[in-house]
C-alpha cells in the first residue's frame, strides 16, 4: 500500500480555496510541476501488492553460466554464487572468476567450496581443505568491487588474448579461484566426488549511506557503511541508479526535511532492539537479500517493504517518505462533519463467512545455510476449532532474516486479514487533510465506530464534487504489540539431537579486528546439536548487542563500528540450554 495523489490534480483543488487543517505553501506549489513529471516516472513502482512474489536470497547462491549473465545487486548479510564469467585451463591450473555483486560489497565474512566452509590464509591459500599434507591446490582471490581496480593480473598474464587489460570489471565484485589439477591417482582424494568445487561466500553485502552519521555525504559512496537496517537499504534502493534510479532527483524526493522527518525516525525505528524468548535481543527490521539487473521494482520494492511492514507515500511538499510499523498514533480525525456518505461497511473477524484463521509464510533462515523456510504459521486457533477447518492466508517475507520478525509481520497480517470494521467512506474536501496520514481516527456514530483506522487502497479525489473516497480498515494498536515468551513461536530446527544437560562454554575463542568490524571465531563444540549466540558491547557497559553467527556456526563478526573499545562474547545453545559465556574483553578498533 505505497499510494501517491496526482499533483495535478491537488494543484486544482487547491485553485478552489483554502483547506482547514492543511496548509499548501509556495514552495510547495512550485515544486508540483517537477513532482508530477517525475511521478508519471515512478508511479506504477508504488502500485504494489504486499503479497507480490519476490525472489529468494537462496537464488543467489545457484551458479550461473550464461554468455551474457545476468547481473545481481544484494543487501545485507547473504549468501551467493555469482555468475562465472571466466573459465580457461592452462599446464594443469583452472582459472575462474565468479561476479558476485553488481556494486561494492562492504567484507566477506566466510568462503565456501562446494559444502565445505574453508580456511584462507593471508596469501589466498585454502589451507585445511582440498590439500595433500603441506601440499595445497585451491587458492582465492576476492576483491570488494571497487570503481578503481585493475584488471585481474594472474589472468591477464597468462591469458592476455581472452582477458585484456581492459576486461577490469569495475564496480562489480568478484572472486578468482585457482584449482590445480594433481596426479590422476590422487583426484578424488583431493576434490572429493571427482570434480573440481564451486565457490560460494557469505558477505555483508552493499554499503550504504546512513543520513544518521554526520560523516557520511549522499553524493560520496566511498565513505558509507554497511547496514542490514531495511530503511536505509530501501533508501539506497530508491537512489542507486541500479534500483529506482532516483538519485538525480534527490533535490525533489530527497530532501533534508523528509530525510530528517521520515527516513531517519524510521530507521531508527529498525535499530531498536527487541527481547528475544530464552534471552538477548534482535533489531526490530533487518533484512537481507538480492535483485537481477535490470531491478524489478515492483516485487523488489515490494519485498524489501514487507520486511518492515514499510509504507512508501509521497509528502505535500513533493518528497518521497516513509512509514515503518510500530505505533498506531493518528493525528487526523475524520468524523461527521467530513463525510458525506459511507459504503460497504462491515464487521470482520468471526462475523465473516470465511474468516482467515492461519498466516503462513516463508523467510530466510541464516542457521540453515540462507535458504527460504516456513515460519512457524499463526493460528487463531478458536477460529479453527469453531469452523472445523483453516482458511489460509500467506505472506511473502524472503527478504526477512530471523523467525522473530518472520513471527511478528505474521501477527501484523492476520490482523490486518481480519479487521473489525472496514469499508469506504466518502467526505468533503476536508478529508484532503488526511493526505500523508498511514492512519485515521474515524468516528462514524450511527456505526458506534470510533477508533483508528488505515488506508487499504489509494484513495481518490473528484475535482468536480470536491470529495474524497477512501477504503478504511480497522487496526488497533494491540496489532503491532508482541510477546516473545508466547508468541515468538517455534523456528525451523538446525539438525541435530537432544543432549545432557551440562554443555561445555566455547574453546579458542579469539577476536580480529578487521577495519571496522570485531570478528570472533571459536571452534566446534564437539555436538551436532549446538547453536552459537554472540554479542558485542562497548567495553565494561552492561549493554549487549546480538550480533550474526556465520553460516559455519564458528565465527561472529559485528556491524561496522565507531572508533573504541569493545568487548565481545559468545556462548553454546541447546533448546532451553546455554552454555557459561566466554568474554574477550578490551578489543580495540581504531
Amino acid at each position: 500500500m505505497a499510494e501517491t495523489v496526482g499533483f495535478l490534480i491537488l494543484n486544482a483543488v487547491f485553485e478552489a480555496g483554502p483547506i482547514a487543517g492543511f496548509t499548501w505553501s509556495a514552495s510547495t506549489a512550485a515544486i508540483v510541476g517537477n513532482v508530477a513529471i517525475a511521478t508519471a516516472a515512478i508511479g506504477a513502482s508504488y502500485a504494489l501488492s504486499p503479497d507480490a512474489p519476490t525472489s529468494k536470497a537462496s537464488d543467489g547462491q545457484i551458479i550461473t553460466r550464461q554468455a551474457l549473465p545476468t547481473r545481481r545487486r544484494y543487501y545485507g548479510y547473504v549468501k551467493i554464487g555469482g555468475a562465472l564469467v571466466f573459465s580457461e585451463t592452462k599446464a594443469g591450473i583452472r582459472y575462474q572468476i565468479y561476479a558476485l555483486n553488481q556494486g561494492r560489497l562492504d567484507h566477506y565474512l566466510e568462503h565456501w567450496l562446494a559444502d565445505v566452509h574453508v580456511i584462507v590464509d593471508g596469501g589466498g591459500v585454502v589451507t585445511e581443505s582440498y590439500s595433500m599434507g603441506d601440499n595445497h591446490f585451491v587458492t582465492l582471490a576476492a576483491s570488494l568491487g571497487t570503481d578503481d581496480e585493475a584488471v585481474v593480473e594472474t589472468v591477464n598474464a597468462f591469458f592476455p588474448d581472452i582477458w585484456t587489460v581492459d576486461h577490469r570489471l569495475r564496480g562489480v565484485a568478484k572472486v578468482l579461484l585457482t584449482t590445480r589439477q594433481p596426479g590422476q591417482e590422487d583426484f578424488s582424494k583431493v576434490y572429493p566426488g571427482g570434480q573440481t568445487p564451486v565457490h560460494r561466500s557469505v558477505v555483508a553485502a552493499s554499503p550504504v549511506w546512513d543520513p544518521r552519521q554526520p560523516g557520511q555525504d549522499r553524493n560520496t559512496e566511498a565513505g558509507w557503511s554497511f547496514s542490514e537496517n531495511a530503511v536505509l537499504n530501501i533508501l539506497d534502493f530508491h537512489r542507486d541508479e541500479d534500483g529506482m534510479g532516483l538519485g538525480s532527483f534527490d533535490g525533489i524526493f530527497f530532501t533534508d526535511a523528509a530525510i530528517a522527518e521520515d527516513w531517519i525516525p524510521a530507521a531508527n525505528i529498525c535499530d531498536e532492539l527487541l527481547s528475544l524468548k530464552g534471552g538477548g535481543t534482535r533489531m526490530r527490521y533487518a533484512l537481507g537479500g538480492g535483485y537481477d539487473l535490470p531491478a524489478p521494482t515492483k516485487t523488489t520494492l515490494s519485498g524489501m517493504l514487507a520486511a518492515c511492514d514499510g509504507w512508501i507515500y509521497q509528502r505535500p511538499d513533493g518528497a518521497i517518505g516513509i512509514k515503518v510499523g510500530k505505533v498506531v498514533a493518528p493525528t487526523v480525525t475524520i468524523g461527521p462533519d467530513d463525510i458525506l456518505t459511507y459504503t460497504g461497511f462491515r464487521k470482520g473477524g468471526a462475523y465473516t463467512l470465511t474468516p482467515v484463521n492461519k498466516i503462513t509464510g516463508k523467510y530466510t533462515e541464516r542457521l540453515l545455510d540462507f535458504q527460504e523456510q516456513d515460519a512457524d504459521p499463526w493460528l487463531d486457533q478458536d477460529s479453527i476449532n469453531r469452523y472445523g477447518r483453516e482458511e489460509l492466508k500467506d505472506v511473502q517475507l524472503q527478504w526477512v532474516p530471523f523467525h522473530p520478525q518472520a513471527r511478528r509481520l505474521m501477527k501484523l497480517a492476520m490482523c490486518r486479514a481480519r479487521p473489525e470494521w472496514s469499508g469506504t467512506i466518502v467526505t468533503r474536501l476536508s478529508g484532503i487533510r488526511a493526505y500523508s496520514e498511514r492512519y485515521i481516527h474515524l468516528v462514524i456514530p450511527e456505526l458506534m465506530i470510533d477508533g483508528t483506522f488505515e488506508f487499504t487502497a489509494p484513495w481518490s479525489i473528484d475535482t468536480a464534487s470536491l470529495t474524497c473516497t477512501m477504503s478504511v480498515a480497522s487496526l488497533p494498536q494491540e496489532a503491532f504489540d508482541f510477546d516473545p515468551e508466547t508468541e515468538e513461536g517455534t523456528p525451523p530446527a538446525v539438525p541435530g539431537s537432544a543432549g545432557p544437560d551440562v554443555i561445555e562454554s566455547p574453546a579458542s575463542v579469539e577476536a580480529d579486528v578487521e577495519g571496522s568490524v570485531i570478528r570472533l571465531v571459536w571452534n566446534p563444540s564437539g555436538r551436532d546439536d549446538t547453536a552459537a549466540e554472540a554479542a558485542y558491547s562497548v567495553a565494561l557497559a552492561d549493554d549487549w548487542i546480538a550480533v550474526d553467527i556465520g553460516v559455519s556456526g564458528l565465527s561472529a563478526t559485528t556491524p561496522t563500528l565507531t572508533a573504541g573499545t569493545y568487548d565481545m562474547r559468545v556462548r553454546w545453545v541447546v533448546g532451553g540450554l546455554s552454555s557459561d559465556w566466554v568474554i574477550v574483553d578490551g578489543i580495540v578498533v581504531t
